[in-house]
């Protein structure tokens, strides 16, 4: 589940397909569809739009518990980038 949730955030801008997201994400279709109706029961997805018989996704930005992964994600790369650029001040300028 953290792998699918991690890949939608990082293509939060654009819908999915679920197949984009088993790709995507690297996990297996069975697994996707084992997941899949806890993250809408939990109303994390919203449907975008439908293409012929294909139905694309994205995060529901507005759910709270999307809000709060986004929060804590957020959080997490400014850490990430904080510690990447205190580790570069400290290492010795190269000639």
């Amino acid at each position: 589940m953290v792998r699918v949730i991690d890949f939608l955030i990082e293509n939060n801008l654009y819908d999915c397909t679920k197949a984009d997201i088993v790709e995507g994400a690297r996990v297996s279709r069975p697994t996707l569809e084992k997941i899949w109706p806890i993250l809408v029961k939990l109303g994390m997805l919203r449907e975008t739009r439908r293409i012929g018989n294909g139905v694309l996704y994205m995060l529901d930005t507005k759910n709270p518990v999307v809000k709060k992964i986004l929060e804590l994600d957020a959080v997490l790369r400014e850490m990430g980038t904080e510690k990447l650029l205190g580790s570069m001040k400290k290492a010795p300028a190269s000639a």
